[in-house]
Parts: C-alpha cells; sequence; structure tokens
C-alpha cells in the first residue's frame, strides 16, 4: 500500500515562523560548510507567506464589508483570474460607492459597515505560526482521504464493503434503534473492537467517517429485522386503481390514530407507503344503520369494522396510485345506498 509522508514542524509559541526557516537554514549551511571544509556567506531573505487575490466577495451571513476571494495569485497580480473577468464589487481596498447594490444592502443588513473597512489589508500575507498548522492539518485531512487506513492490510473500502463480517449483530440485535444514547455507545464499542482487531491507524477524519458508517450499518440492520419479523404476521390487503394492483403489507403499530402502518415490498427492501384503520365517519356521510356506537362505519355483510387507507405521496409515486383515502365500502347519496367499492380487497 501506497503511503504518503511528510515532515510536521513543531514551533515554540513565541518563535516567529520566518525566523524558524532562518534558523534552520543557517543551521543547514553551516552544516555543508564544515563537510566541505569551505567558508561562505550566508546572504539570502526568507520570506514565508503568500500573495492572496484582493477581490472582495458578498457575504451573505456576516454582512461583512472585508470578505475577501480566497484564491492564490502570483505576485505580479492582483487580482485572480476568476476576478479579474468578474469583480463585481471590487477589491477588499476600495469604498464601496452608493450606487453600489451591495451597498444597499450592506446598509440594511449591517448599518455600521462603514465604519468596519480594513485599511491594513495587504497583498501579500506572512505566514504565522497558526496559519501553518491549519495547513499542515489541511495536509493530513487531504492525505487521509487519499489513503484511507495507514499500516493495515486491509483498505478501508473494503471494510465498508463488508461490515456484516466484522460487525457483531449478535449484540446489536437487541438494541432500540430510537435509543440515541445506546445507539452511540454500541457504535463507539463496535468501532474501537474492530479498530484493536485489525490494528487500524486512523486519521480524525477516518474516525469520523468510520463511526457514520457503522451506525449508518446498525440503522439498516435493526430496521431490516424489526420490519422481517413483523411480516410474518402481517395481513396482507390488494389496492386497486384503474388497471393498477398492488399488494400491500400491514404492519400493527402503537398507534391510536393510525393503529395499521402500510409497506410495500420493493427492491431495495420494505418501503412505508401509509396508513391504515378503522373508516371514523364523523361527518355523518354513512346512515346510522351502518355505524356503531362510536361512529365507525360497518361492513354490511360481516358487520366488522370498514377499512379505510391512507396512501402518502411515496406511496403515490411508487405505487402509481393517486395520493389520498381508499375505502372498501361508499355510501352513494344519489342511489340512497351502501355499497362496496372495487379500491381494496382482503387477502
Amino acid at each position: 500500500m501506497i503511503k504518503n509522508e511528510y515532515i510536521l514542524f513543531f514551533f515554540d509559541k513565541k518563535m516567529d515562523l520566518t525566523k524558524y526557516f532562518q534558523l534552520q537554514i543557517d543551521q543547514f549551511i553551516t552544516n555543508i560548510n564544515s563537510s566541505l571544509n569551505i567558508s561562505t556567506d550566508n546572504n539570502y531573505k526568507i520570506i514565508v507567506g503568500t500573495y492572496r487575490c484582493l477581490g472582495r466577495v458578498r457575504d451573505y451571513l456576516y454582512y461583512n464589508v472585508n470578505k475577501r476571494c480566497k484564491n492564490l495569485i502570483t505576485p505580479d497580480k492582483m487580482l485572480c483570474k476568476k476576478c479579474e473577468k468578474s469583480c463585481k464589487y471590487g477589491k477588499v481596498t476600495d469604498i464601496l460607492g452608493n450606487d453600489c447594490s451591495l451597498y444597499t444592502t450592506y446598509k440594511k443588513k449591517n448599518p455600521n459597515f462603514e465604519m468596519q473597512y480594513d485599511n491594513n489589508i495587504k497583498l501579500f500575507n506572512s505566514y504565522t505560526i497558526d496559519d501553518f498548522k491549519e495547513m499542515m492539518r489541511k495536509i493530513d485531512k487531504r492525505i487521509s482521504n487519499r489513503n484511507h487506513i495507514m499500516n493495515a492490510e486491509i483498505d478501508i473500502e473494503q471494510l465498508y464493503d463488508n461490515l456484516s463480517s466484522y460487525v457483531n449483530d449478535d449484540e446489536i440485535k437487541s438494541l432500540n434503534v430510537t435509543d440515541i444514547t445506546a445507539l452511540h455507545n454500541m457504535v463507539i464499542k463496535q468501532k474501537r473492537e474492530i479498530t484493536n482487531r485489525l490494528n487500524l491507524h486512523l486519521t480524525i477524519a477516518e474516525t469520523e467517517e468510520f463511526y457514520e458508517r457503522i451506525m449508518l450499518y446498525i440503522k439498516k440492520t435493526l430496521l431490516k429485522e424489526s420490519i422481517d419479523d413483523l411480516i410474518i404476521n402481517a395481513e396482507m390487503i390488494t389496492l386497486k386503481d384503474l388497471n393498477t394492483l398492488v399488494d400491500i403489507y400491514m404492519i400493527k403499530k402503537d398507534d391510536k390514530i393510525n393503529p395499521y402502518y402500510l409497506y410495500f415490498k420493493a427492491r431495495s427492501g420494505y418501503l412505508f407507503v401509509g396508513y391504515a384503520r378503522n373508516w371514523v365517519d364523523t361527518d355523518d356521510e354513512v346512515p346510522k344503520q351502518h355505524k356503531n356506537y362510536e361512529d365507525i362505519v360497518l361492513d354490511n355483510d360481516t358487520q366488522l369494522p370498514v377499512l379505510e387507507v391512507e396512501i402518502n405521496d411515496t406511496g403515490s409515486l411508487l405505487l402509481g396510485i393517486p395520493k389520498g383515502i381508499y375505502r372498501e365500502w361508499e355510501y352513494d347519496e344519489n342511489m340512497e345506498q351502501f355499497r362496496k367499492t372495487a379500491y381494496i380487497e382482503r387477502m
């Protein structure tokens, strides 16, 4: 496995970055002179920093008039190529004119913005120790994203693709997916065990991604097993709309308003498509002789509660059935007749 390496410098907090490099190069030249037995003067100048574009960019969050383009440039330029083509709000060293649209916006959102112009903005910016540390942090993150796991025999993408081989499924089966604390602790436990077992050396970025991958795996596993267990005892119905016939699973839930949740079996698994419940006629659409004392509409043949199905947006797109409510029976006011519909068929 290819391994990228780089040197990380450690500084005394009080040391100037330019002075640090000066001392390092002086020492290097002295060592060379000593080994070659020659004498030379150390005539050079160290400048550590960057030339940064002076283009002003709009700040949608804080309305900071000094917000500056992040692009770097060469010493002979003032603007990057992008800002040279279009620098709508001028340079950060310029004062916004009253006729500028940005002036109007900033005046409204940040009335004191004219008092906040930074007169110390320069084309060249010397690196501070904090700047250098931030730069090294970005390098570390970039390397970690490219090389993934270091000093390990397994590639991290292979690990992600085969998490089922490493996560202890027996431990997570009894876990309540809605218990956030327990879920977090389980992810940490599984991550630590896998890391130790495979002797993985993860960067901060890799550790964060590894956590998210295990979390996603556990949630999917628990959700799948939960539905699979419930499907065994689920009642099935067939929904009909013109030429469309779709089989749906009704899973009983602890929900007083919607006691049944509807799931459709797709290639990717079971997808939630709506609700089912008893038809409670509180609007008196149905004559009283077809209802019980709780206003629950009863099947004219069996005298059992009539099923009412509500299809959601997902169900409508997935099943090809318009979103809305479907019932086994309906009351035709014109015919003054209570009759069965062709929308729902119980299996």
